[in-house]
Order: C-alpha cells, then structure tokens, then sequence
C-alpha cells in the first residue's frame, strides 16, 4: 500500500488533493452526470447504474420487488428474528404515534418562539442500504414514522446482493410495517 503525506488545509483543499490521487472528477460532476443519465435513460439507465455501482456483475431485469416475495421473505425468516422485528416496529410506531397531535409552541433561548405541526406528505421514498448487509432497521425506522403521520405512499429503493436479491430481512421488514400500520 502507497500512502502519501501532505499539509492539512482544510476540507476542500484536503478533498481537492484526494480526488487528484485517484484521478476522480470532483463529486458534483460525476453526480450531474449520473442524474442526466437517469433523466435521459429511465429505468433502463438505473438497471445499468446498479450494475455498475451498486452490485458489479449483477444484472437485474427490473427495479421493483413482487410483494409475494416480501411474504416469502418472511415466512422464511427466523422466529428470534421476526420476533426482533415486531419488537422494534412496535416500538417505533409507538414513539411514532406520541409525535403526532396538535401544533406545539418551542421556545429557543434567544426568546424567539416557533410552533411546529407535524402534517403528511403525499408520498415518501425512504433508501435502505445494502448490497453485502442489510438494514432492515433503516426500513423500520423511516416507514413507520411515515405510516403513522399518514402518508399513503411509501417506496423503497435498497440495492440488491451479489445474487440479484434484496436483503430477506429487508423484504421482511416491509411486510412487518404493513402489519405494524393497520389500526
């Protein structure tokens, strides 16, 4: 391994010099590129972006997950582990649940005073991380909340595994937030 020394100068610079030992286009580029493409290429343009960044050498032939796969998921799924799962979207929902209510006045320590309300959006998306781990919690933890205040839409996007699938846990996690949410 080669390492090389060099003056910090602060965040950007430091970036700056980290970026030209790998040869890397400055993050904002690269990014403005990866989303034209999206733009320009649809789902088609993701298909190939999994591919290349999140899985290499998995090739998916579509973006979305059939539901009875999540319910397979489950069902297969340890029962310490279902029972962990419940546990904490039980939890969450609850902690949800005391968050919503009428408008409540904070007061700052400069005097100033602002009223928050917690209201709905029409639709969430909510990125749970994977690829080699997955993090069902990270579903939990962002679609109960939204369950609970009332938002009706709610989509995943979690990359898959070097087998082309998403995390079980995962999958499992959903079908555990659909449960969770029902009165």
């Amino acid at each position: 391994m080669r390492s090389r020394r060099f003056a910090w100068e602060g965040p950007a610079q430091t970036a700056a010099a980290l970026r030209g030992w790998v040869g890397a286009p400055p993050p904002a580029a690269e990014v403005a590129t990866i989303a034209r493409e999206v733009r320009d290429g649809g789902d088609e343009a993701v298909l190939r972006l999994t591919a290349r960044f999140d899985t290499p050498g998995v090739a998916l032939d579509s973006l979305r997950v059939d539901p009875a796969d999540a319910e397979a998921a489950l069902a297969v799924t340890e029962p310490e582990l279902r029972a962990a799962l419940d546990v904490a979207a039980a939890n969450i929902r609850q902690v949800a649940e005391e968050g919503i209510g009428a408008e409540r006045e904070i007061g700052l320590p400069a005097g100033q005073k602002v009223t928050s309300r917690e209201v709905p959006v029409a639709a969430a998306g909510i990125y749970a991380p994977g690829g080699r781990a997955g993090y069902p919690s990270s579903v939990l933890m962002c679609a109960i909340p939204a369950r609970v205040a009332g938002v009706e839409r709610v989509a995943l996007a979690s990359p898959p595994g070097p087998d082309g699938h998403v995390d079980p846990l995962v999958l499992a996690a959903t079908v555990c937030i659909d449960e969770m949410s029902s009165p």
